[in-house]
């Protein structure tokens, strides 16, 4: 044979018997490419297992598939049905190529005005030691525990930072007392009535460089991210995420829950990227860092930042067509933030900023955008559950209930060279499941498949009978720490309280 006919490897998915079908594979049909030649391992365990592939067709113009990785669920749950008879497997048909997507102009608000350093609190005095008696205690509850002057302190004085610790178990803290509103990146968002920069950041995420020497943290409801040399635990940089424009095509969404469709459309608001989970990988020499976009806004007694489009009074030259852009079914039912967007300091909003960008993005280690996902998410998830694009994860009879907020919020994401080749495995928090990115390219991530077969869309969420809801925190084990001797993905589902077990396996195909 020659070198031309050889096949090529990628990864496929080689479900456990008790598996359900994914609702994103597919038997070959007409419309699909020449069938793909499978080489599969024949021992005793793997004759009954279904090798299932992915129809390329549901993606549509999502990006050309040039590897075939899939996840197979192995449930926790006991007494699953059998699977049914092993079906051929065939290539997935080549989509036409994803148009790129563009970067979001940047957005410069007015200065804030400097903010004098907080003072600190002084020192507590201590507190008097107790003193050992021989006198037996009463029956009874036992007493409230002594506490000495040095727990008291640590109680008392709470400082704003982030916690590095040593060797020996000793803990430095990296503070954010060298920022002051005056020196922080204006992109950076400091919403907290009479906060200072210190009290305002949330760290969120963290991410470790390869080499152990930087945390890359994420502060979600700021919309930045800190830098922090762990030698000397200091913070080294403080950066803002910036601003993703929904304006533009590519970078489409669907902003309203009560248009009755998966009307995923350019609109003329800005989405902040406010990144949950992050990771640092190492590829070809370069490092890059890879976000989930879920986004969160800041709500409490006294102070509440979200607001309906329809319920602000919009700027009439930026926004001529406001009467028919605040309808419900326009852009009216998006939740924004009220924190942002008067640029002009008039008292109407000439600009509108949503939570979060409904997407995955690839960073460079100082924080400047490499790539977005666009609109992809809402695309691939409407092609799958098309009756439940958008929906929540604690009802599946909520479709599109999350157009208005935040869309499918990625919310974990988790970064594994296999076979060669690094995949980004990215959980989505409301409709659920994880979607599968090829980052041989770490610029120009391709688009592998989306896997939610382990939650049942005809059972009930609140009777426990829906399967997996919620995925928080995603996890990979390599193949030689694996029990089984093949790579796992473990997702931890927090609405249903279950984890699901992905085996992923290699797949030869014909090229």
């Amino acid at each position: 044979r020659s070198s031309a006919a050889r096949p090529t490897k990628s990864a496929t998915t080689t479900p456990t018997a008790s598996t359900p079908p994914s609702p994103f594979v597919a038997t070959p049909t007409s419309a699909c490419a020449s069938p793909a030649r499978t080489f599969l391992p024949t021992s005793e365990p793997e004759q009954a297992m279904r090798n299932q592939v992915i129809d390329s067709n549901l993606f549509g113009k999502l990006g050309a598939l040039t590897a075939a990785l899939a996840l197979a669920a192995a449930p926790v749950t006991v007494n699953a049905a059998p699977a049914d008879a092993p079906a051929d497997a065939a290539a997935p048909a080549e989509a036409e190529e994803a148009a790129p997507v563009e970067e979001a102009a940047p957005v410069t608000d007015v200065a804030p005005e400097p903010e004098a350093p907080a003072e600190e609190p002084p020192a507590p005095e201590p507190e008097p030691e107790s003193t050992p008696t021989d006198v037996a205690p009463a029956e009874g509850p036992a007493p409230a525990p002594v506490m000495t002057a040095e727990v008291a302190k640590i109680q008392k004085q709470r400082k704003a930072g982030i916690g590095v610790m040593a060797a020996g178990g000793v803990i430095a803290l990296a503070g954010f007392g060298a920022y002051t509103k005056a020196n922080l990146d204006p992109q950076v968002r400091i919403t907290g009535p009479g906060a200072t920069v210190a009290q305002d950041l949330e760290p969120e995420y963290v991410a470790i460089s390869p080499d152990s020497s930087t945390a890359w943290v994420t502060l979600q409801e700021n919309n930045g991210m800190a830098m922090v040399d762990l030698a000397t635990a200091t913070v080294t940089d403080i950066v803002g995420f910036g601003y993703k424009n929904h304006s533009l095509g590519a970078a489409a969404l669907d902003p309203s829950d009560q248009d009755d469709a998966a009307a995923i459309a350019p609109w003329p608001v800005f989405g902040m990227y406010q990144p949950d989970a992050i990771v640092a990988f190492a590829y070809q020499g370069a490092t890059y860092l890879i976000t989930a976009n879920e986004g969160d806004s800041r709500g409490y007694d006294g102070f509440d930042e979200e607001e309906r489009v329809k319920n602000l009074d919009l700027d009439p030259l930026a926004f001529p067509d406001a009467d028919t852009l605040q309808q419900d079914e326009q852009l009216g039912r998006l939740t924004v933030t009220t924190t942002m967007g008067d640029v002009d300091d008039d008292g109407d909003y000439d600009q509108l900023y949503a939570f979060g960008a409904r997407s995955m993005s690839v960073w460079s280690p100082v924080g400047n955008l490499l790539w977005d996902s666009g609109a992809q998410l809402e695309q691939v998830t409407a092609a799958a559950y098309p009756e439940h694009f958008n929906g929540d994860n604690d009802s599946n009879d909520s479709f599109d209930s999350r157009s208005d907020a935040k869309g499918p919020e990625p919310e974990g994401v988790k970064v594994a060279e296999l076979w060669g080749k690094p995949y980004a495995f990215l959980g989505l928090e409301r409709i659920g499941g994880v979607v599968v990115y090829d980052l041989s390219v770490p610029t120009q991530p391709a688009f592998v498949l989306y896997d939610n077969s382990t939650r049942d869309f005809e059972g009930v969420a609140e009777d426990g009978t829906a399967g997996d809801l919620g995925p928080e925190g995603i996890e990979i084990v390599h193949a030689e720490d694996s029990p089984i001797g093949e790579p796992l993905l473990i997702v931890a589902n927090e609405v249903s309280g279950s984890v699901a077990i992905f085996r992923i396996t290699a797949q030869e195909v014909m090229p």
